[in-house]
């Protein structure tokens, strides 16, 4: 499944890309006992976390491309009346792009709001995992997995407050484990 994280930065990260890979290399790394997740990408499926209402991923044209289900049609000529919607049976209707002839591509373009100061982000944001890296790629990991701050009632915020934490930089990540 994929999950919602945050990684916290004390600076702001010059390179979003290699910071990232160096505080969770040892978290992808197969086998290896700290490990919770198998892929991750800047932004992904919860770009716009930090900006509610401002952005949202899967409406940027430039994320969008032509639905292959279909071929840019919004309709499936294999697909059973069984799969659609009831107001679609007998009419031409695909389940991939709900008819649009567009997707959201997998490699979405990089938004800038997914790398937002602490001082800017919203009381209410929640994710299923906080990284918090220190100094150098050391960094600590809470709740891991599907538990997550979401359904244990705290927001991110009240997190790096818990943690004594105060300023810097979050970076929204989408992750699978």
């Amino acid at each position: 499944m994929h999950y919602h994280m945050e990684i916290w930065f004390r600076e702001y990260p010059k390179d979003v890309d290699k910071a990232a890979e160096k505080a969770l290399k040892r978290y992808a790394k197969e086998g290896g006992k700290d490990q919770f997740l198998d892929y991750y990408t800047i932004g992904g499926r919860w770009s716009g976390a930090h900006t509610p209402g401002e952005y949202n991923p899967t409406k940027d044209p430039a994320n969008l491309e032509t639905c292959h289900y279909c071929n840019g049609t919004g309709n499936r000529e294999d697909l059973p009346d069984a799969y659609k919607p009831n107001d679609y049976k007998g009419k031409p209707w695909c389940n991939a792009c709900q008819g649009t002839g567009q997707t959201v591509r997998h490699n979405r373009r990089r938004y800038e709001g997914d790398i937002m100061s602490v001082d800017h982000v919203s009381p209410n944001l929640t994710c299923a995992t906080l990284v918090i890296v220190k100094a150098g790629s050391r960094a600590r990991v809470i709740n891991e997995g599907s538990v997550g701050l979401t359904s244990e009632g705290m927001s991110v915020l009240d997190a790096l407050q818990e943690a004594n934490i105060k300023g810097g930089w979050l970076v929204t990540a989408d992750y699978h484990s």
